[in-house]
């Protein structure tokens, strides 16, 4: 990946346009359907891969997600770009209350909740998004089985946003 990548991120549940990123190779895709079930998210998450077989890396955003910085993605490809043996990439998290916000420190083995996760278009056709919960903790998890190494940026670069105070 020499040149700049193509950056392809799927959005499962979005109201909202997320944070203007600073990187023109970028593309959003938001699910058309309100996810109401985890059948209608693992099957959006399943599709992002067949929409452009030309993108570079593949994010796939949990529901109510959003970059927390407008350098969110340009920090995600820098990470990617120092190594050929880096294939996943996940990060931690901000969740955004009405009243104060929290840190999350994400490990892949350890996390119950979804994470963003972002991966190499070499992994795309080894990954099937199931109708688990978390859908995308899972995924990680099924990656890990696999023998792939997640890799971890220490700085949180999604947000995620809550409703009500906690």
């Amino acid at each position: 990946m020499s040149e700049s990548p193509v950056v392809l991120v799927g959005l499962a549940d979005n109201e909202k346009p997320v944070k203007q990123q600073n990187y023109d190779r970028l593309s959003l895709v938001y699910n058309p359907s309100p996810v109401s079930s985890i059948q209608i998210e693992s099957d959006f998450y399943n599709s992002i891969p067949s929409i452009s077989h030309e993108a570079d890396l593949y994010g796939f955003l949990p529901t109510q997600a959003d970059f927390t910085f407008d350098y969110s993605i340009e920090k995600i490809i820098k990470f990617f770009m120092q190594d050929d043996l880096i294939d996943i990439v996940i990060c931690d998290l901000i969740h955004q209350y009405k009243d104060f916000v929290a840190y999350e420190y994400v490990q892949a083995a350890t996390c119950v909740n979804n994470v963003p996760l972002f991966i190499r278009n070499s992994l795309k056709d080894k990954i099937t998004f199931t109708n688990e919960e978390p859908v995308l903790q899972k995924q990680i998890i099924t990656l890990q089985q696999q023998g792939h190494t997640i890799f971890h940026i220490a700085e949180p670069l999604v947000t995620i946003n809550k409703e009500g105070n906690g």
